[in-house]
């Protein structure tokens, strides 16, 4: 077998080429402050390489309200607020922390039309002491579903 280049031609060839495109005649730019500091996520709007057909989203395909409640308001505004909102959106969600946040669940849903999809959410501090009461009574009200909140169990805050 014949060598056409001997190997430190070769290393002085790549060495020289690899100079000649680096240009140390420019200088560098300046910058200003603290960059990262400076830098915002808001601000950033990568452009993508690849060319695929995009969707430009401007709202849910369902209208979904998350409202927390454990069975209190401060006053019959708030609640009346609360209800109005839930309507808006079709949705009833409450939090459900014991047995009687079960009957705060329907008064709730006595307050909206029968158009707005019913949801029952274990309270996550107790949601081992609850889930059974909250499934038993699903399954006795099949009008309610059940909501969890999904990134609890994979422990994402």
């Amino acid at each position: 077998m014949k060598t056409l280049v001997k190997p430190a031609v070769a290393v002085f060839a790549s060495a020289a080429l690899l100079a000649s495109c680096t240009n140390t005649n420019q200088p560098e730019p300046e910058q200003k402050g603290d960059f990262a500091s400076e830098l915002k996520l808001s601000d950033y709007r990568p452009v993508s390489v690849f060319k695929t057909p995009q969707s430009n989203i401007q709202h849910a395909k369902f209208p979904v309200i998350d409202m927390h409640s454990h069975a209190y308001v401060d006053n019959v505004e708030d609640l009346q607020q609360w209800v109005r909102d839930m309507e808006a959106n079709n949705v009833v969600k409450v939090i459900i922390q014991t047995k009687e946040d079960l009957e705060w669940a329907v008064e709730c849903s006595k307050r909206v039309s029968r158009k707005c999809r019913l949801y029952l959410q274990p309270e996550w501090s107790v949601y081992e002491q609850i889930i059974g009461d909250i499934v038993e009574w699903v399954k006795q009200n099949p009008v309610w579903n059940i909501s969890i909140q999904t990134h609890k169990f994979m422990h994402i805050p």
